[in-house]
């Protein structure tokens, strides 16, 4: 794409992008990468939760309560957050994995004997 503005380029994409906030990682550095874009904020939502969801699944046996998985993803987990194509954060299309990740950790250990879940009728149980 030679001889393309920068402005030019952008204007293809689509206007949500979702980033992520990786917190520090063994090289003492944290990172930020894109994790895809979306052409509406509700799909660039979503893909915000399935990152948290992804961490909160391969961390929750390691928690006894829904405090120490969110102590855990406080620590360790990812930060998604929808960006839209004007590079402003935080406007009409929000989300807040801090929020997201609180809610999940209390759902997931909602009602559940041995830290599994009870799920809706005719539903397998939440893991």
């Amino acid at each position: 794409m030679m001889g393309m503005s920068f402005d030019d380029r952008m204007s293809d994409r689509p206007p949500y992008l979702v980033e992520v906030n990786q917190p520090f990682h063994l090289s003492g550095e944290a990172e930020r990468y894109e994790a895809g874009a979306f052409d509406d904020c509700e799909a660039a939502r979503d893909a915000c939760r399935e990152i948290v969801e992804e961490f909160l699944s391969s961390r929750k046996r390691a928690a006894s309560t829904a405090e120490e998985l969110l102590e855990l993803y406080r620590g360790e987990g990812p930060e998604p957050f929808v960006v839209d194509r004007a590079g402003e954060s935080g406007g009409a299309c929000s989300f807040s994995a801090a929020t997201y990740a609180e809610e999940r950790c209390r759902e997931l250990f909602a009602g559940g004997v041995g830290g599994v879940a009870e799920a809706p009728k005719g539903e397998p149980p939440l893991l």
